[in-house]
């Protein structure tokens, strides 16, 4: 399915679809269920191709475009490790293995969890170098084969920690929304949701009253029209839904986000979607879609391969506090 993306180059989110329909019912390797909603099957796929550096979603004009092909660093307990990202094909990957040994490189390809084998992801394919301190370990080796390849490599970047830079905070979230994203107070009340920190859900609420001076709702107008809303102090506020979350467990106090140190595994529990922008840094750190678990009867997300380094930075960009958990 990438080959083809790649090869399409630029498309939209109905090509993607169709091509996601023709590939699934032609696959070998998917369940088919009676009970699994599709819709959402093709749209998650979307979104995780996205994530994963494969493709770039224009969300507003529904347009795709494959990124061009690269190398990034992924982090490594030894030598220098990278990801392939972009767009690539079988001859392309089959090039860099007939390559690899020229190099003293090593190529591997690792299948995405089987929680995920439904939407269709590519293998997370990985390269790494093994020379010694005066090839800056591995550096120069895997500068030279990307060079060979035509691959693009930038050995002076942290493509993930780019992103996670590059994201706003989520102070610099709030003071964006009173400053911009003031709206018209109407409440929908026979349409109103409102967060519950506790549980994490967005829960029926159709009284007369609510709180105003601080609520996170969704109005459910219609099967295809959800409006998210943030009350503050009697005014409303246009938010992103997932921001919003968080904002809404900061308020309550609430630290919800588990790390595994010996594993370097974020645990996130499957209600708290990241915001895009860290979405990426952290899918990128692996490679691999999120795997999904059950802990204590709530289901949770877990992300790979995020070093110790980076987690007091994640968890301050999400208003969080680091709790530990062993998996």
């Amino acid at each position: 399915m990438l080959a083809y993306l790649t090869a399409k180059g630029i498309s939209s989110s109905q090509d993607f679809y169709k091509a996601f329909e023709f590939y699934y019912l032609n696959s070998g390797d998917v369940n088919f269920q009676e009970n699994t909603n599709y819709t959402k099957l093709k749209k998650a796929s979307l979104n995780f191709y996205d994530y994963l550096g494969y493709l770039d979603f224009d969300y507003t004009s529904k347009s795709i475009v494959v990124n061009p092909t690269q190398f990034i660093y992924i982090p490594s307990s030894q030598g220098r490790k990278c990801l392939l990202i972009g767009g690539r094909d079988a001859e392309l990957v089959q090039e860099l293995i007939n390559t690899a040994s020229k190099y003293n490189i090593q190529v591997e390809s690792i299948k995405q969890v089987e929680s995920n084998q439904d939407l269709l992801l590519p293998d997370a394919i990985t390269i790494k170098g093994y020379s010694d301190i005066g090839d800056k370990y591995g550096e120069r080796s895997i500068v030279a084969f990307a060079e060979e390849l035509g691959v693009d490599f930038n050995a002076d970047e942290l493509h993930q920690l780019s992103l996670m830079n590059f994201s706003a905070d989520i102070t610099d979230y709030e003071n964006n929304l009173l400053l911009e994203e003031e709206t018209d107070r109407e409440d929908y009340g026979w349409a109103r949701k409102i967060f519950n920190a506790e549980t994490l859900q967005y829960e029926w609420d159709t009284s007369a009253n609510f709180d105003r001076d601080f609520s996170l709702l969704e109005y459910k107008l219609n099967e295809y029209t959800f409006h998210s809303r943030l009350w503050l102090k009697g005014k409303c506020y246009l938010i992103d839904k997932n921001w919003g979350k968080y904002i809404a467990l900061k308020k309550a106090g609430k630290q919800v986000i588990l790390y595994d140190e010996q594993k370097h595994k974020i645990v996130i529990p499957f209600e708290l979607p990241l915001p895009r922008l860290l979405a990426e840094a952290v899918m990128l750190m692996s490679g691999q879609a999120p795997a999904f678990v059950k802990i204590e009867g709530r289901n949770y997300r877990v992300f790979d391969n995020i070093p110790s380094t980076i987690i007091k930075n994640l968890f301050d960009k999400l208003g969080q506090k680091v709790k530990t958990y062993s998996l």
